[in-house]
Order: structure tokens, then C-alpha cells, then sequence
């Protein structure tokens, strides 16, 4: 890995203050930060403006893509919005993905650049530590310096459940006794090489609303040949997700990607990616830090 970059989508100014600051104060910074939004909204400017000094200080290019929003949601679209403002990075540099309502812990991306570098990964799995709305208040309140005080023994225990059972389907994938989609990705704290974005042309931009865009791009992923490299850090690139009232269908099959997804793929490559993007309107790139 050459570089690491990160990739925050969002819709909304609820939380993204938090998530913003949290990358300027990581222990090992990343080359840039774009933000990509599915609205354009001058809150949401005023919200980057006023933390471009931050980003100054930490030596971060920031950018920020926004287009108007299609009348229905499409992450998949602004995810990729992000990576085609990355198109002048090599393809050995990373990209770290995460949702604007996110905080990461100040050594989460060093976590992650030590995995791609020492570890050699093409892909990074993580996780997010759930905040109830008690302690988000805690947080909002000024505490968002701290987020280490966050994290109990019980958000311990479950991190290590869930990086050991990771691990074991990282395992049997060897010999095909997983589902195409396991490891489970988690859409909200990924990563990968832009080698790897590209050969499956990103997200595929067919779904829509909430669920199964982040099962469609781990099973594509994980259909490229040679196999990529993976790396499991649930447990340890840590991360809060900060309380909001939730928009996910009461069962994971009343999504709406969920007949797509299970209609399979015809391989690797998304149908609509990077590469031929959905019609939309044209997305504005703003490059509110310049460090690179």
C-alpha cells in the first residue's frame, strides 16, 4: 500500500461533525478524506467549511462530492461518486469506507494501514461499536475526544465473537464451506485497495434504499481470481456508530436489494459501477483542503 484514504458518505449533518473530527485526530492520518453526499445541502457545507482548519492542521486533503439527490437513496452511486474522485490514485493505495453517523477510535487507521502494509491485504474487514442514545448524548455533549471511554467490556466480548467467527469463515472459505458473501463486510466499516475497487468496478449501482449493496460487493470481491488477500480487524480498528432512530426493514429478506441480490451475479465486474455509472445528475467536487 502506497497511501490510505477514506471515503464517508452521508446524507445529513446528524453526527457528521463527529465522524469529520474523529479522522483529523487519527494517529496515523490518512492521505485525504472525501465526503460524498446523496443531497446537496448548504448545511452540510457549512459543516465541512468549518472543519477545514482541522484538516489544514493534520495535513489531509479534503474533498467534497455532493449531487443532487434521485428521489430515492442510492449509496451504492455515492460510494462510487467518491472513488471516481480518487481516479488520479495508483491502484496499490487503500480506501477505508465508513457512514457519516461513525466515529473512529484514534487508532483505527493505523490498524489498518499496518494490516495492508505488514499484512499485505487486499481487503480489510471492521466492525462499529453500537452507542444507545444515552451515551451519544455523552458524546455530543463534548466527549467525543474520548471515545475509548466508550467502549465496555461487553462491546469487548462481542467484537471478539465476532472477529473469531469471521475468522472461521475466512477459514472454510478455503474450501468452499461458506456462503459467497462471508466473511461478512459490514457496508459501514470496510476497506480496500483501489486494485480491488476497480476490478469489480465498485458498487454495483442497481440497488437502492437500505441492504444486501455491501453482501453484493464482498460475493464480487470474493469471485476475483487470483483470490484477494483478506484481513479480519473487528476487533481491533475500532469504531463507534452514534444512536439515530433506524431506517432497516424488520427482516434483513424485506429489503429492497434483497431480490436482486439473490437473482446471483454474472460475475466479478458490477453492471453499473465506476466505470458507467446510473444517469444522475452531475455530482460537484469541491476541494475544500489541498495537502497532497
Amino acid at each position: 500500500m502506497s497511501r490510505l484514504h477514506v471515503i464517508v458518505t452521508t446524507h445529513t449533518t446528524r453526527h457528521l461533525s463527529h465522524c469529520l473530527r474523529a479522522l483529523t485526530r487519527q494517529s496515523s492520518p490518512p492521505a485525504s478524506v472525501v465526503l460524498s453526499c446523496d443531497v446537496v445541502d448548504s448545511e452540510v457545507d457549512a459543516v465541512v467549511d468549518s472543519l477545514a482548519t482541522d484538516f489544514a492542521a493534520a495535513g489531509i486533503t479534503l474533498r467534497h462530492v455532493a449531487r443532487q439527490h434521485a428521489g430515492v437513496p442510492r449509496v451504492s452511486q455515492v460510494r462510487n461518486n467518491a472513488l471516481r474522485a480518487l481516479s488520479h490514485a495508483p491502484d496499490d493505495d487503500a480506501v477505508l469506507v465508513i457512514d457519516g453517523d461513525m466515529a473512529l477510535l484514534p487508532d483505527c487507521l493505523a490498524v489498518h494501514r499496518r494490516l495492508f502494509t505488514s499484512g499485505k491485504a487486499d481487503i480489510c474487514l471492521g466492525h462499529r461499536i453500537e452507542l444507545d442514545e444515552a451515551a451519544t448524548v455523552r458524546l455530543q455533549q463534548g466527549n467525543d475526544a474520548q471515545l475509548e471511554t466508550f467502549i465496555t467490556a461487553e462491546h469487548a466480548r462481542y467484537l471478539g465473537s465476532r472477529a473469531r467467527r469471521l475468522r472461521r469463515q475466512l477459514f472454510l472459505r478455503q474450501f468452499g464451506l461458506t456462503k459467497p458473501n462471508k466473511p461478512k463486510l459490514l457496508g459501514a466499516h470496510h476497506a480496500a485497495t483501489l486494485a480491488a475497487f476497480r476490478a469489480v468496478n465498485g458498487y454495483d449501482e442497481r440497488y437502492e434504499n437500505y441492504g444486501f449493496e455491501d453482501d453484493d460487493l464482498a460475493r464480487r470481491l470474493y469471485a476475483l481470481r487470483p483470490t484477494l488477500s483478506v484481513r479480519i480487524a473487528v476487533d481491533t480498528a475500532l469504531a463507534v456508530h452514534l444512536w439515530h432512530p433506524s431506517r432497516a426493514p424488520a427482516s434483513p429478506d424485506e429489503a429492497p436489494g434483497a431480490k436482486l441480490y439473490y437473482k446471483g451475479i454474472a460475475g466479478p465486474r458490477a453492471q453499473h459501477g465506476i466505470d458507467n455509472p446510473r444517469e444522475q445528475a452531475d455530482p460537484i467536487v469541491r476541494e475544500v483542503v489541498s495537502a497532497e
